[in-house]
């Protein structure tokens, strides 16, 4: 629910992704709908914030947001009407480009100064609905001419703020403006995916856009570990995003560390193509499809711990 570009294109960061899409091969999977506490009841740790910021291309976001919001805008004129269903989610087309609006208002809202009504992340959905349900238009083109007059609403604003300033997001947390924006770019190109296959119509994720959106989440992905499933589990893992930086990610019963860097002491070893991670980070694809064309590999101590990552962690 952030609409996120400091160059006027505006876009959304949501945290409930209800249910689940297929790549073009990989199988269909049922997403979990985002559930959790206030960032309180979270054990929030991220070492080294800088370092993990810096692995993002302000000027890269910049483009890349612009570009997807521009194909994001032109799929949607392409719909019919607005009551053709979206595979994997409970919404329909004209919904879907609801909840990108309703959105981007509230990122307008976000940079006057108004702090994010979500005060825990458990209420996320029931926030996302209520906004969807606030605004009557459901046609398409329609939709696509208010998100862009979002831009021009908020261009200004955007362009005043630089890319480290720090930026409150929902239930308390903190983000830099460039990670916020790395994560509406993810917003973009999700629910791209999600509306090309409503519509039959092809869509593309590159893995450099891939790459700035995993990058850009991680700051949040201590918020996201499910505290009943990661009770008791201590273990490290290095994830090595094909062509990027790597990231280590450490748990220790219900705490998640994030950083930067290689990991010396790893249990498991993670390579993956940015794209393959983001589609399985987002609750859109199966890890087998994958695996089998070698797209995600594991090594280490403890390989098989790969396998239990997806189910630690809440659905992007």
């Amino acid at each position: 629910m952030l609409p996120l570009s400091r160059r006027g294109a505006l876009h959304t960061a949501s945290l409930e992704w209800q249910g689940a899409a297929s790549d073009a091969l990989p199988d269909a999977s049922g997403a979990r709908t985002l559930v959790g506490e206030s960032s309180s009841a979270f054990a929030w740790h991220v070492d080294a914030p800088a370092a993990l910021a810096s692995l993002l291309s302000i000027e890269a976001i910049d483009e890349r947001v612009d570009e997807a919001l521009v194909r994001f805008c032109d799929l949607l004129r392409q719909a019919p009407d607005g009551a053709a269903a979206v595979p994997g989610l409970t919404w329909t087309v004209g919904e879907l480009g609801a909840h990108l609006v309703t959105g981007a208002q509230l990122w307008s809202r976000m940079l006057r100064g108004e702090p994010s009504p979500i005060a825990s992340l458990s209420e996320a959905s029931a926030h996302t609905a209520r906004m969807i349900a606030e605004l009557d238009e459901r046609d398409p083109g329609r939709l696509a001419e208010l998100l862009e007059q979002e831009t021009r609403t908020t261009a200004a604003m955007l362009a005043a703020h630089s890319s480290d300033r720090p930026f409150p997001w929902h239930a308390g947390l903190e983000l830099t403006m460039g990670q916020a924006e790395a994560i509406g770019l993810g917003e973009l190109l999700v629910h791209g995916f999600d509306l090309a296959r409503a519509l039959q119509r092809p869509w593309s994720i590159s893995d450099d856009d891939a790459r700035t959106v995993i990058y850009g989440a991680a700051r949040i992905l201590p918020s996201l570990i499910d505290r009943e499933r990661a009770r008791g589990f201590e273990a490290s893992f290095e994830l090595r995003l094909r062509g990027g930086s790597p990231l280590s990610l450490r748990f220790e019963d219900q705490t998640l560390t994030v950083g930067a860097g290689r990991v010396a002491d790893a249990d498991c070893r993670i390579s993956a193509r940015p794209r393959a991670f983001l589609l399985l980070s987002y609750g859109r694809a199966r890890s087998l499809p994958f695996l089998l064309r070698g797209q995600l590999l594991a090594w280490g101590r403890r390989p098989w711990l790969a396998a239990r990552l997806p189910s630690l962690l809440q659905s992007l």
